[in-house]
């Protein structure tokens, strides 16, 4: 009978711990979907799509293409291109998207940044 009430006490407090970390994952996919609401908005706005900025950066800046994305960068829409140049390097660079202009090379320190976090995610 203690054995009963043992595994019924677990098995409550087990289901309580699930309720409660189903409501925590929820609240954070919600504010997450809200900054992606945001993030796909300024997207749609902008006027140069992600092959004319892979394009510019790699007429521009000289090597081929590895990855690009869209981000801010303090509050303007930029495409992150990283290019990997002929010397077994990789650079990144921003471009601004209404003009197809390479603004400038991506700080170094925030790409280290940018790889620890997605390591540590990973």
């Amino acid at each position: 009978m203690k054995h009963k009430k043992i595994l019924s006490l677990a098995t409550g407090t087990l289901i309580s711990l699930g309720l409660l970390g189903g409501a925590a994952t929820m609240a954070v996919a919600e504010k997450h979907d809200s900054s992606d609401k945001a993030e796909v908005q300024a997207f749609m706005a902008t006027t140069g799509s992600l092959t004319d900025a892979v394009t510019a950066a790699e007429k521009q800046m000289g090597g081929k293409a590895m990855s690009v994305e869209f981000d801010n960068e303090n509050g303007a829409p930029v495409y992150e291109v990283e290019l990997a140049k002929t010397d077994g390097t990789t650079q990144t660079f921003l471009v601004n998207p209404a003009n197809g202009k390479v603004v400038k090379k991506a700080d170094e320190n925030e790409d280290n940044d940018k790889n620890g976090e997605e390591n540590e995610s990973n």
